[in-house]
């Protein structure tokens, strides 16, 4: 059997607002992200504001990944992917084992999208908490 995986396929169908609504964070928490520091006339208060500007620019960033990648791991995950049953003893083409029994052609579409986003969910979000 040949499988052909199609990447982020279906993605442009997700609606992202509908899936915003349900992040197991708060995003707010970087809007309200301040650093104070005593600022005087000096060079070196203007080379750790602008250090301190990019930091958070590449926080915003990620964080904006996370939740891209988090949107789409829900999008597939809503997709109903029929992976309960891992396995059967005796496959319906005579091999000893068949993996995923009940999948059709385009649900491994679906698993290996719902793994590549989940994985690297989980990647992004440890970068940054």
């Amino acid at each position: 059997m040949t499988i052909i995986i199609h990447p982020l396929q279906h993605i442009e169908s997700a609606n992202m607002n509908d899936l915003l609504d349900h992040l197991p964070f708060n995003y707010s928490i970087l809007e309200d992200l301040h650093f104070a520091f005593e600022e005087t006339d000096s060079f070196f208060d203007l080379t750790k504001s602008h250090e301190i500007r990019y930091w958070k620019n590449m926080l915003f960033n990620r964080m904006n990944l996370l939740i891209r990648n988090y949107t789409y791991t829900i999008f597939y995950y809503n997709q109903d992917i029929p992976d309960e049953v891992w396995y059967k003893r005796s496959g319906t083409k005579g091999q000893s084992v068949e993996f995923f029994p009940d999948f059709k052609e385009e649900d491994y579409t679906k698993q290996f999208n719902f793994n590549y986003f989940s994985e690297y969910f989980f990647l992004q979000g440890f970068s940054i908490f």
